[in-house]
């Protein structure tokens, strides 16, 4: 206390003394004043808000833009954005969340929505949405995935490798094993070896045998191969990841169930031989690499690297079975290989069936022109020839065939 009074007498005395003393007094106030506030609404915001983010290069992100156009809550904002898909690539345009901060009531609860670009040096991360909401509970957060999320048993989704991650490419209409253009006994061993695979996970795990399933698919182009193995997941509800670059990391990210598909792989595989006497496919190989970005050693690497997933199949497509190396079709890495043939007399009778269901056949095995493939036979429906111009077309200029087998587990 004698401190304080002798402090007041000096400053009493001194004008100077005095007047920093009160500037002094003043910055500490101001700070006080300044700080906490600021300090005191960032703890109430930690501790009595939540807030959830959303990435512009995650499917979740896209979604809820949508389910806000869907719901026509757009109009709650004063800046819009015009979306086109994840890519900028889709013919359906949506509107969404515009940059800056917005307060909006959803549901009666007021939210502050902010979107906000991104310093990336990737295309895909530009921008983040966050979302606050009062108190800590999750549920409303949670009642909002559930609407966007609603699920479309209707659909397959299809990711695409881009940039080592795997993104959402598309979502395609489920298509019915009633329409697969093969041979009823090839169609019985495909999926029943499938069905087989899926209900014996429990003794591949106990047994310490990796739960995935190689199968290989050969034949010409235009006999169905892609449209089969869609068919296959929509059976089994599987999505599909479409792999173009082969990346090990990439394999792993796949999740459990779900389809791994490389397609036309002859094009980026050739016989170890060839590879080794040829100097022309060596440099066949790396120019090839220098394209797909892999060869045959990093494929090989990264199919065998799927060892602790469950229920991965690995779908590989071929035009010649013939180019592929005796490595890759090894038993363990494809358990499975089904040769997909032209159009025979069952298969054609399939298609009649599908496009012309009135039309009587004739009596006795059809006579098929060589090389009919089932796109081809689709291509003269769209064209608008009818059932007998389409069976004139399958019988002129016929050459013996031969007949089409089944290699893999078992022989037909």
């Amino acid at each position: 206390m004698e401190l304080i009074n002798a402090i007041t007498t000096y400053c009493n005395s001194n004008p100077v003394i005095a007047g920093l003393v009160g500037l002094w007094g003043l910055t500490v106030l101001t700070f006080f004043v300044k700080t906490i506030p600021s300090k005191l609404m960032t703890l109430i915001k930690k501790h009595l808000t939540t807030t959830i983010y959303l990435y512009n290069y995650t499917y979740a992100y896209h979604q809820f833009m949508k389910w806000i156009d869907d719901k026509d809550m757009v109009k709650k904002f004063r800046a819009v954005s015009i979306i086109s898909g994840r890519y900028g690539d889709e013919e359906e345009h949506t509107k969404g969340v515009g940059y800056g901060k917005h307060v909006i009531f959803l549901k009666g609860r007021p939210l502050i929505i902010e979107l906000e670009e991104k310093e990336s040096d990737s295309y895909m991360e530009k921008n983040v949405l966050r979302i606050t909401k009062l108190g800590r509970s999750h549920k409303f957060f949670n009642d909002i995935l559930k609407e966007i999320n609603v699920k479309d048993n209707s659909i397959i989704k299809v990711y695409k490798d881009a940039e080592s991650n795997w993104v959402f490419n598309k979502k395609q209409r489920k298509s019915y094993i009633e329409n697969v253009c093969l041979e009823k006994e090839k169609k019985a061993l495909l999926f029943n070896t499938i069905k087989k695979f899926i209900v014996k996970e429990k003794w591949y795990l106990e047994k310490g045998i990796p739960h995935r399933l190689g199968i290989l698919l050969h034949g010409p182009p235009g006999v169905g191969k892609t449209i089969l193995i869609k068919t296959v997941a929509s059976y089994f509800n599987k999505n599909i990841y479409n792999m173009t670059r082969i990346d090990t990391s990439l394999l792993t990210e796949v999740p459990d169930n779900s389809i791994v598909l490389i397609e036309d792989i002859d094009s980026v595989s050739v016989d170890v031989s060839k590879r080794k006497n040829n100097k022309e496919n060596g440099e066949e190989m790396k120019a090839l690499r220098n394209i797909f970005g892999f060869s045959l050693s990093s494929l090989l690497n990264a199919i065998d690297g799927i060892t602790d997933d469950v229920g991965k199949i690995l779908f590989v497509t071929t035009n010649d079975i013939d180019k592929l190396d005796a490595a890759l079709l090894r038993p363990g890495r494809i358990d499975l290989k089904l040769e997909l043939g032209y159009v025979n007399d069952e298969i054609a009778r399939h298609l009649f069936d599908k496009f012309f269901p009135n039309y009587k056949l004739p009596e006795g095995e059809l006579i098929v022109r060589d090389a009919l493939t089932p796109a081809k036979f689709q291509n003269l429906v769209m064209a608008g020839k009818s059932p007998d111009e389409i069976l004139a077309y399958m019988e002129k200029q016929p050459i013996p065939r031969k007949k089409v087998s089944i290699v893999g587990r078992e022989e037909i």
